[in-house]
């Protein structure tokens, strides 16, 4: 019988790294919308706007752009709009529990970034969708971190690469 030793990251569970930590964070509520997203933002909060590859998400409610007619709406309350269609040309669909959220933070961090994916730290892109580690994943800001949105069926894949980036081992 084999001993299963990879296992996810569970929920503030971290991963000590040389120069960088790696903390699941949770999402309490997600929306996926498709189609106008600035019209669909702003008939759920128009304080919110969409942020690309490198974008400050900042502490409350955000929203982050997977392509220019894709975002990912998320909120720490229940967001007050029904699932569907909207005459105003955007869909609403649920997506709680879509991503998992891995924090990555201090001085090690873009290094251990760069291990699974070619992007320039310095420039933004209108869209925050990469490939990290052969997969497609979100890649925002929060204050000094960076968040990691990984689809949650991939997340022990994603714990498994990133505690074996060899060169930030402790």
């Amino acid at each position: 019988e084999r001993l299963w030793n990879d296992q996810p990251l569970s929920l503030g569970g971290s991963l000590a790294l040389k120069g960088a930590t790696v903390t699941r964070k949770r999402i309490e509520h997600s929306i996926l919308i498709s189609g106008d997203v600035n019209s669909a933002l702003a008939k759920i909060d128009p304080r919110i706007e969409a942020v690309g590859l490198g974008g400050e998400v900042g502490s409350g409610d955000h929203a982050i752009r997977i392509g220019r007619d894709t975002a990912l709406l998320n909120s720490s309350k229940p967001i007050n709009i029904a699932v569907g269609w909207y005459e105003t040309g955007f869909a609403i669909s649920q997506a709680d529990g879509k991503y998992a959220v891995l924090e990555i933070s201090g001085e090690g961090a873009e290094d251990m970034l760069s291990q699974g994916a070619s992007i320039v730290f310095k420039h933004s892109s209108p869209s925050a969708m990469i490939q990290f580690a052969g997969l497609p994943c979100l890649l925002v800001r929060q204050n000094e971190a960076w968040l990691l949105f990984v689809e949650r069926p991939m997340l022990t894949y994603m714990t498994t690469f990133l505690s074996g980036t060899s060169a930030l081992q402790t």
